[in-house]
């Protein structure tokens, strides 16, 4: 029986000291130059924001009596790689050399560790540019143009053409028709009613040789 009374006792005191103790525990964890009201009508304002490298500063303020206290540093954020690909340079976009940018603060590296910073400028490959070989000639003739192709020696889909003004009829043997078309040609040396004949038939031949290009 006593013992029980004894428990019930040391219970009891336990249960009045314990308050003391949240107490004392709550203020030791409150900041020396704290106000006194509670934590949660605190907030806290970044003073100086943490970079990859550098702390910050931070500190409370009361929402309720406007007391700033509790001045702290932030830990730096440390850099985060990521990988930058190899890209080829092309005749009109640029390229680039492989290597690692933080994603946080966009500082560059050539390695993943971050041991070795560069420029990101410097990692850029400039385009090439066009090199266009020696064209490749399709003849004009009498009725139709010709063209100079050049592609470009580094991406073949890349070509351009320059046009070659048709050239003249020619009739080197006489016979009053074009050497290279076959179209009837004038003929000057006759005149009077053989001339006109001659006339008659170079402009039939035409149509004839009119419509025989166009089925072509």
């Amino acid at each position: 029986m006593r013992i029980f009374k004894t428990i019930t006792a040391l219970f009891l005191c336990l249960l009045m000291v314990m308050p003391v103790f949240a107490l004392a525990a709550d203020d030791a964890e409150k900041p020396d130059d704290s106000c006194e009201h509670e934590e949660k009508d605190w907030v806290w304002i970044i003073d100086k924001d943490a970079t990859c490298t550098e702390e910050g500063t931070r500190h409370r303020i009361c929402t309720i009596c406007q007391k700033e206290f509790g001045s702290t540093t932030i830990a730096p954020l440390r850099h985060e790689w990521v990988s930058v690909p190899a890209v080829v340079a092309t005749c009109e976009t640029n390229g680039n050399k492989a290597y690692w940018k933080c994603k946080k603060c966009g500082l560059c590296s050539s390695d993943a560790e971050g041991t070795n910073i560069v420029e990101e400028d410097a990692q850029i490959l400039p385009m090439t540019g066009h090199d266009y070989g020696d064209p490749v000639e399709t003849p004009a003739t009498c009725v139709k143009e010709g063209k100079l192709t050049y592609t470009c020696t580094h991406n073949s889909n890349h070509v351009y053409t320059e046009s070659i003004d048709t050239i003249s009829h020619a009739d080197n043997d006489g016979d009053g028709n074009c050497d290279m078309c076959g179209m009837g040609m004038n003929r000057n040396n006759k005149t009077g009613i053989a001339g006109f004949f001659a006339k008659i038939g170079m402009f039939f031949r035409n149509i004839f040789w009119f419509f025989n290009e166009l089925l072509k």
